[in-house]
């Protein structure tokens, strides 16, 4: 399974991508996968990965401020263009679609709504899309670790992001050197963290 992560299209431009580079985009990527599946990740901004065009305002913390998914509903045709590049894209090969940051079952419920709508736009034009495209979630804030079986009946696939969960989880800075010894994978409280995730996802 390959992952493709999107910020690239994203970044160090003045305007987004529309639907027709995305859907070009995504079916290279699944053309070059050779009927392997596909995980891609839909736009992880904020936090170190502001956009311009955006015009996100400047947070004191913003690793805990408006986040990939939190950003979503604010800029919602944003999102939605994506979505439905992706929805198109899924008739290209095995595409499975990852939501970041996700840390409510209430987050989750909003993604599949947003793809349920795109995916009958599509239909009610007679767009070909695989209507059994699969959804998850990558695992990296605690809140959602804790909740993976309610998250479970919304979302068909958990991804551990190990390097976010570990920050938010021992509130230590992944980027503070003097943090070192508490930013440590191996934490017994974290493992048994990621045990539990990965027992019950």
């Amino acid at each position: 399974v390959g992952l493709f992560r999107t910020e690239m299209l994203f970044l160090d431009r003045p305007t987004p991508p529309d639907e027709p580079e995305q859907l070009e985009s995504y079916r290279t990527v699944l053309a070059a996968a050779g009927g392997r599946p596909v995980v891609i990740r839909t736009l992880d901004v904020g936090g170190d990965k502001p956009l311009e065009y955006l015009n996100l305002p400047p947070e004191d913390n913003p690793f805990l401020g408006q986040r990939a998914v939190r950003v979503y509903p604010e800029f919602e045709p944003l999102f939605r263009t994506q979505i439905r590049a992706l929805v198109r894209a899924s008739a290209a090969g095995k595409l499975c679609v990852m939501i970041p940051m996700i840390a409510t079952v209430d987050e989750a419920r909003w993604v599949r709504r947003i793809v349920a709508e795109e995916q009958k736009k599509c239909a009610a034009e007679q767009i070909a899309f695989d209507p059994d495209l699969p959804v998850g979630a990558m695992i990296e804030v605690p809140s959602a670790a804790m909740a993976l079986e309610a998250l479970g009946r919304e979302l068909d696939f958990f991804s551990i992001g190990s390097n976010d969960l570990l920050q938010y989880f021992m509130a230590a800075d992944r980027m503070n050197e003097r943090l070192g010894a508490l930013y440590d994978p191996l934490q017994p409280a974290f493992l048994r963290l990621e045990r539990k995730s990965v027992v019950e996802g």
